[in-house]
């Protein structure tokens, strides 16, 4: 559990700053590239690998953090504007 914490930081510093960035009251989107990236990841076609047990979808590391996936744009949607 605490490796996978360990991973998950850095993305969730970069959405933190991001929401700092918008005041906490818009709808802010990461990339998917981004996340993986941030998680210290390699990013192909919507799977992020090369950190951790193995890969993972995009959509799934954004859900884990509260977040929406919008498939067509591969970004997670985060914030007050996120229904």
């Amino acid at each position: 559990m605490k490796a996978r914490r360990d991973r998950l930081l850095p993305f969730a510093a970069l959405l933190f700053s991001a929401l700092a960035l918008t005041g906490c009251t818009g709808t802010v989107k990461i990339s998917g590239r981004a996340i993986c990236e941030a998680a210290g990841g390699s990013y192909d076609s919507g799977t992020c690998s090369n950190f951790g047990p193995g890969p993972r979808k995009a959509q799934h590391m954004c859900e884990a953090q509260g977040g929406v996936y919008l498939l067509g744009e591969d970004t997670c949607a985060m914030g007050g504007g996120v229904k």
